[in-house]
């Protein structure tokens, strides 16, 4: 964490001293645990990245989103990842505690 704000400060040092000042330092990493909802056949998995089993499988893809939001929402911090039939990435939503 110490070197992280090193970083951050020194971003804005050099900013600063560049003309920069509008420089915007994003803080927020990517959330943990990511969902994945994707198609596998002629199902559709909601899965957590990295994981090798399906957390669980359904017949429509909407069954699985629904699934997902609830895990994803549980879990939160969390992010969900919509895939297409094609692997494509659809969106993506952050879900934070309440």
């Amino acid at each position: 964490m110490a070197n992280r704000k090193k970083i951050i400060a020194g971003v804005a040092a050099a900013a600063a001293t560049t003309g920069l000042a509008a420089l915007a330092v994003k803080k927020r990493a990517a959330p943990e645990p990511v969902y994945h909802v994707a198609a596998d056949g002629d199902a559709w998995i909601v899965r957590a990245a990295g994981a090798k089993q399906a957390v669980s499988r359904h017949t429509t893809k909407k069954q699985a989103v629904g699934a997902a939001r609830d895990i994803a929402h549980a879990t939160a911090p969390s992010r969900l990842v919509i895939h297409k039939g094609d692997g494509a990435v659809q969106r993506t939503h952050d879900y934070e505690p309440a």
